[in-house]
């Protein structure tokens, strides 16, 4: 017994450790009979330490995981961040997506809305509404009369403000005043450029001539468009001086005559129309919509060019639908160049639209 006391003092805690491993299966007893036969005294379990130890209590310590866990603990909380983060892209993201969704669809039902009301536009104005009404068949060196024309630009701003005070049988009665009872010429503007078209000289229809005298049905119901007109166009040197320089009977080296200078003046120092589809409504008493006061004009005009200009040349107009989507009436010229341009800017807008698609679809 003694030898084997004095042989087991030789022994290293690693020789201690084969022998244990050697004789002992149970893992709690190998490590409660090494702690307690611990070469070093101050390292060797007390007994209350070895009763408390899993051996006896069936509870393992924990601690040697105590970092792990920590460590997991934090590993987690970053997890849940970046999570909480993506969530948050993700929910705005959504949100981004469902507006653009709405935009979208909005955009569309738009478009439809527009493209609707420019077709039934289309359908409904199938001819040229901007023209202007002068006393003047001819527009060229000596021929015109520069007061009989200022004098006329007075009296149509004149004859729109005694229609607005106007009643009944009267109405006709001022109309048919205008220009001392003597025809007037109806000229086309090209709404794209602001020109009027002076036609050529050996032209059949244009200027066409408007009876006042005997029927003025024709310029009463179509005063709003004559007085836009001449609102519309830009400037008085710019109109009267193309008026010359379109028509073929104009020498280049002719220089501009005088009374050009006084209709400019006079056109530029035009207050606003006087004469208007609702004051229309209004003279004549009529108690349906406004639409239909327009309606009734644009028929009253679509007879009156039937008549005069059976085969709609309308001095080489054309209508096409300018960037805004309403019919424009211009030179054929420019109609192809704006509907090339048209179709470009279609193109452009169909492939924006598909690269925001690409940009909402997950």
């Amino acid at each position: 017994m003694l030898d084997s006391i004095r042989k087991a003092a030789t022994w290293t805690d690693v020789k201690l450790r084969e022998r244990i491993d050697t004789f002992i299966s149970d893992e709690d007893a190998q490590d409660l009979v090494m702690r307690i036969l611990v070469l070093e005294p101050g390292n060797r379990l007390s007994a209350n330490e070895a009763m408390d130890h899993p051996y006896f209590t069936g509870i393992r310590d924990t601690s040697a995981f105590d970092p792990l866990v920590k460590e997991f603990v934090q590993n987690q909380k970053a997890i849940n961040s970046k999570m909480s983060e993506l969530s948050r892209v993700e929910v705005s993201r959504g949100h981004f997506q469902e507006q653009a969704t709405l935009e979208l669809n909005a955009a569309i039902y738009q478009l439809g809305h527009d493209a609707v009301s420019r077709l039934l536009e289309t359908i409904e104005v199938t001819v040229p509404t901007s023209f202007v009404a002068l006393p003047c068949k001819l527009l060229t060196g000596d021929n015109v009369n520069a007061t009989k024309m200022t004098s006329f630009l007075a009296q149509l701003w004149d004859t729109g403000k005694k229609l607005q005070a106007a009643k009944g049988s009267s109405v006709s009665a001022i109309v048919s005043e205008l220009n001392a009872g003597d025809p007037l010429y109806l000229y086309l503007m090209d709404e794209d450029t602001g020109d009027v078209v002076v036609p050529d000289a050996n032209d059949p229809v244009y200027p066409i001539i408007i009876p006042t005298r005997d029927d003025s049905s024709f310029l009463l119901i179509n005063l709003p468009f004559i007085q836009s007109t001449f609102k519309r166009l830009q400037k008085g040197t710019a109109v009267v001086g193309r008026m010359q320089l379109v028509h073929d009977s104009f020498d280049a080296q002719h220089k501009t005559k005088n009374w050009t200078k006084e209709v400019e003046q006079a056109i530029e120092q035009l207050s606003e129309p006087t004469s208007s589809f609702p004051v229309l409504q209004q003279v004549l008493d009529v108690e349906e919509p406004l639409t239909f006061v327009r309606g009734a004009a644009l028929l009253e005009l679509k007879q009156w060019f039937a008549k005069h200009d059976p085969s709609h040349s309308f001095a080489g107009l054309k209508p096409v639908i300018s960037h805004q989507g309403h019919v424009m009436w211009t030179s054929e010229a420019r109609a192809l160049a704006i509907e090339s341009e048209a179709d470009k800017s279609v193109a452009k807008t169909y492939e924006r639209i598909r690269e925001k698609f690409k940009q909402t679809t997950p």
